[in-house]
């Protein structure tokens, strides 16, 4: 992926699966647990590799999820390079885990404007095409909970909570959730598990005359509505109509939070400040944190990191200093980190 504060990356073990079609119309509101357990099985890790007319290969990752039984999966367009640039290619999925064998996809229809593409592949037996909704994202506003799904970096698929902040253009919105390289071409569900568009992008800097300030939290997704405009109409009478998801436990899932913090503040006039953290991480409902690591994005003026976990498990926190100033300098601390909790299911 090109990139809210908070991020939950879950995966774990299915157990037993069992069907339900939720009516288009009825209303129903999914937990992100409930999103990566009832819809996981319909995304999939996209990987495309290529041999250029040099002799060497590339490659590209991104994510793609389901639309119809009939195999039909959207992505990214930017995910799968021009296929005239390679003397042979490959395009794989590999659907819920990357520890899934993989199946081989084709590219049948691509919009460069809009960056979206269909490709073909084989649907697995516990995969159930997701509802792409025109009209749930042409009724989008700011304030609108979303959450994505996907495959970010070298991560297994992930599940992340965000919010709708601004429209961008005509077919772009601004969200805060967690995107990073990987997760372009996975689906953004609306709170009743119909997906409202794709994950595309992230602002990563801002450059204003000389300076460029590194940003977070400015990510993007094509509106569902645009491209439903813009697909094939013969390719779009077979995309599904109700949301069905599966009852699945998992008995392990894996979390990751994201801390986002700068320290701007300048009190002293001619000296350094510095003041210390403590950022709490929630285990899920019904699951126990066993295990905690945290992963460093980017840190300056920060001292003094732990992450320690509950005797209960019910917690995890996450303390360390920051030291920003002074006035007359006015030189900022920041840290940037994905903290990864390993949660087992509680026992009862």
């Amino acid at each position: 992926m090109r990139e809210r504060n908070v991020s939950r990356f879950l995966c774990g073990l299915i157990g037993a699966l069992a069907l339900i079609t939720v009516r288009s119309d009825q209303v129903d509101s999914f937990s992100k647990a409930d999103v990566y357990q009832h819809f996981g099985p319909a995304v999939a890790r996209l990987d495309f590799s290529g041999e250029l007319h040099d002799g060497s290969w590339e490659s590209s990752p991104g994510t793609a999820f389901l639309v119809s039984d009939t195999g039909l999966a959207l992505t990214c367009n930017h995910v799968i390079p021009p296929l005239t640039n390679y003397k042979s290619w490959k395009l794989t999925a590999r659907f819920r885990s990357l520890k899934a064998e993989p199946v081989v996809g084709e590219v049948i229809w691509r919009d460069s404007g809009l960056d979206v593409a269909l490709v073909r592949v084989t649907v697995p037996a516990d995969a159930k095409p997701l509802v792409l909704s025109a009209e749930q994202a042409a009724s989008l506003v700011p304030g609108t909970d979303i959450i994505a799904l996907g495959f970010p970096i070298d991560l297994d698929l992930s599940v992340s909570p965000g919010t709708v902040n601004v429209r961008r253009s005509a077919h772009q919105w601004v969200i805060d959730a967690a995107l990073n390289p990987g997760n372009s071409g996975g689906p953004i569900f609306g709170r009743d598990g119909r997906i409202v568009g794709i994950a595309w992008g992230a602002a990563i800097r801002w450059v204003v005359g000389t300076s460029s300030v590194p940003l977070e939290g400015i990510r993007y997704f094509v509106a569902a509505d645009k491209i439903w405009e813009a697909l094939p109409p013969e390719q779009r009478n077979l995309f599904a109509t109700s949301v069905q998801r599966s009852l699945s436990e998992t008995s392990v899932v894996r979390v990751s939070d994201t801390i986002d913090i700068t320290k701007s503040n300048y009190p002293v006039t001619f000296d350094a400040h510095t003041r210390t953290y403590a950022i709490p991480f929630r285990a899920e409902a019904g699951y126990r944190i066993v295990a905690a690591k945290s992963t460093f994005l980017s840190a300056a003026n920060m001292s003094g990191y732990e992450l320690d976990v509950a005797p209960d498990g019910g917690s995890a926190i996450a303390r360390f200093t920051l030291k920003s100033g002074p006035q007359d300098d006015q030189w900022r601390g920041w840290l940037k980190a994905t903290v990864e909790l390993e949660q087992e299911i509680e026992e009862k």
